[in-house]
């Protein structure tokens, strides 16, 4: 049985009464990226704007101490060549900035005033000697070897490196070469012209075993990934979650085949959530969207834990966090209809229906149940649909007021104006529930995307774009 996930619940007058406010940065012209990084090491998180341009520079605006408001102000010119930004802890006591390009990464300290970038690490790297475009946020450092040091895993030419920051800023050693995976090389000849390409799977880094971050990539035979042997990595990867490499069912027209890793169960292991999107060709062609959930044992393990049918085709999610406090892990996602018969609806009415369901984690060897707990129902309009940035308007990532629920957070667009809500959990189980009134917020101006975000440690946001600016929206 369903139940509807936003019902009338009484509301003391303090959480009604209370609204949010906002802290608003112009960047004064269009940006192509944003990254939000504790440079400083002040606990709050200041703003990369990206901005094009010969070169690209990197517009930063710190935080002030107080919360209130970003001032301090510095722009960085991004060095020729840099293909990939990244950001890690590597000199104390904030973030930095590494600049990657073919020949290796070079380093900009969080404080700098400069931002002159210097020599950090020299090695082939997979990408396009003297790079002219626009660089791409290519990821984060991670503590792989437990020193309080970030360590950052970079894509050689031919395999992965990993290099271990030290102390004193600088790498300890020279890259360890992962074993695998190994890059593919073909080529062709085009009108004349032979061209070569390398590829092989993104690598992440999971903790896939306990208290250790592993090299972990998909293929089409499963989840790879490399265990840890004395101070490196073993030679030959495990296949973790062996897959099926079966065609799609009825020839069919599509698949899509997305990973999310996270602990299900509690035990400090990422498990498999695997989302397989399939159209299926049949009198009626219909898109659907399969949860395959799969249990880290440490061994090798092809049989899903769960497998949850979706009524549709998934749109938002999968978000696997505690929503009701109760320790167990809870799923959230949103779909929409994948059938003919929806699809014709939606040309001629210029309506989507978006379902949001709710899965509260029920902590036995099945994770959630095999229907959801609790639903929403919302309905845009098809141009609202087709603008990622702003489709889904029920979000449920962070507990706003600190009772360890996760709150509703509700955006509306309409006439140049952008609205946000907070619905305060309360209860739990099967009495969960979302209050119909709660803190809110409008802002005057037109919106291209928002999301929730956190640039200060335990205050959680709603972030919006503009074209030019970045709203912030939280509590006081």
């Amino acid at each position: 049985m369903i139940r509807w996930l936003v019902v009338w619940v009484f509301v003391s007058p303090l959480t009604c009464a209370q609204e949010l406010v906002s802290v608003e940065v112009d960047v004064g012209g269009p940006h192509a990226d944003l990254t939000e990084a504790d440079l400083d090491g002040d606990g709050k998180d200041d703003l990369l704007f990206l901005i094009e341009g010969t070169p690209p520079v990197l517009d930063i605006r710190y935080q002030d101490h107080d919360g209130k408001g970003f001032g301090r102000r510095a722009q960085w010119q991004v060095p020729a060549g840099t293909a990939g930004i990244m950001v890690a802890e590597v000199v104390s006591p904030g973030q930095d900035v590494l600049y990657l390009s073919a020949s290796g990464a070079s380093i900009v300290e969080g404080t700098s005033e400069d931002g002159e970038a210097r020599p950090w690490i020299a090695a082939e790297l997979l990408f396009p000697p003297g790079y002219r475009g626009l660089p791409k946020h290519w990821g984060w450092g991670r503590d792989i070897d437990g020193d309080g040091h970030d360590d950052v895993l970079l894509p050689g030419i031919d395999r992965d490196l990993i290099v271990f920051g030290g102390p004193d800023g600088k790498p300890k050693k020279t890259p360890t070469v992962l074993a695998h995976p190994r890059s593919r090389t073909t080529a062709d000849r085009t009108q004349g012209l032979l061209r070569v390409r390398r590829g092989r799977p993104r690598t992440e880094l999971a903790r896939m075993a306990k208290g250790v971050l592993l090299p972990t990539w998909l293929d089409r035979s499963g989840l790879h990934v490399l265990p840890r042997q004395g101070d490196g990595f073993a030679d030959a990867p495990i296949n973790l979650f062996p897959l099926e490499d079966d065609a799609p069912s009825g020839l069919g027209l599509l698949r899509r085949v997305d990973v999310d890793l996270n602990d299900l169960d509690g035990d400090g292991l990422a498990d498999l959530c695997l989302t397989r999107t399939e159209a299926r060709v049949g009198t009626i062609p219909e898109r659907r969207t399969d949860l395959l959930l799969f249990k880290n044992t440490g061994q090798p393990n092809p049989t899903p834990t769960q497998v949850i049918v979706l009524p549709g085709v998934l749109s938002s999610g999968p978000s696997l966090a505690d929503v009701d406090g109760d320790g167990h892990v809870d799923l959230f996602l949103s779909v929409f209809a994948g059938d003919v018969k929806s699809e014709i609806t939606r040309r001629l009415l210029g309506r989507v229906r978006l379902d949001y369901y709710l899965y509260l984690g029920t902590g036995d060897t099945q994770p959630f149940p095999r229907s959801p707990s609790h639903s929403l129902t919302d309905k845009v309009d098809t141009q609202t649909f087709e603008t990622w940035g702003i489709r889904h308007r029920r979000i449920l990532t962070d507990d706003w007021d600190g009772d360890g629920m996760l709150d509703l957070v509700q955006v509306h667009i309409d006439d140049g104006s952008c609205h946000v809500q907070v619905r305060h959990a309360v209860g739990s189980g099967p009495d969960l529930a979302f209050a119909d009134s709660g803190a809110s917020f409008s802002w005057k101006g037109e919106v291209i995307h928002y999301t929730t975000t956190a640039i200060q440690r335990g205050r959680p946001a709603v972030r919006l774009k503009t074209t030019t600016k970045v709203i912030y929206i939280m509590r006081p």
